[in-house]
């Protein structure tokens, strides 16, 4: 049985997005299963498991909740290879993290853009660079807390 392919959708706002359905349904279609988290989620994540976590900065509210985890998660996680970021944003790369793309931790897509077309990087960046790290917690971890 093959494993799942999971990405982290990080939510950074109270509602899912119609962005997020939109790249739901297209990820689907390439067997990408895109599940929405908030960030307080993630990190009680087992701390031991590799995670791919996609992040869509839109606005200016989205940018200011990403900038303040940039700095207290994705900073470390991205830099000690324990988290690949794909980080869809109207704004800047993270220039610190630009030199990760070499090394397989960070793709970086400029808004806007064709979603058949960030389908198509998504799915190359995770079947390329991505596809070790795709973990979802089995229900012994979720029912031991683990």
């Amino acid at each position: 049985m093959s494993k799942e392919k999971i990405i982290i959708f990080l939510q950074l706002g109270n509602q899912i997005t119609e962005d997020y359905i939109r790249l739901s349904v297209t990820l689907s279609n390439r067997g990408i299963k895109l599940v929405p988290m908030k960030f307080d989620d993630i990190m009680a994540l087992p701390k031991y498991k590799r995670l791919v976590i996609m992040a869509m900065i839109n606005d200016f509210s989205s940018f200011d909740q990403f900038k303040k985890l940039q700095k207290r998660y994705f900073e470390f996680a991205v830099l000690n290879k324990k988290t690949r970021l794909i980080h869809i944003s109207c704004f800047s790369p993270i220039k610190y993290l630009l030199k990760e793309i070499k090394t397989k931790n960070y793709l970086f897509l400029k808004l806007p853009i064709d979603f058949d077309i960030l389908g198509k990087e998504v799915h190359e960046f995770y079947e390329t660079k991505a596809r070790d790290f795709s973990y979802w917690p089995t229900e012994l971890e979720i029912y031991n807390g683990i």
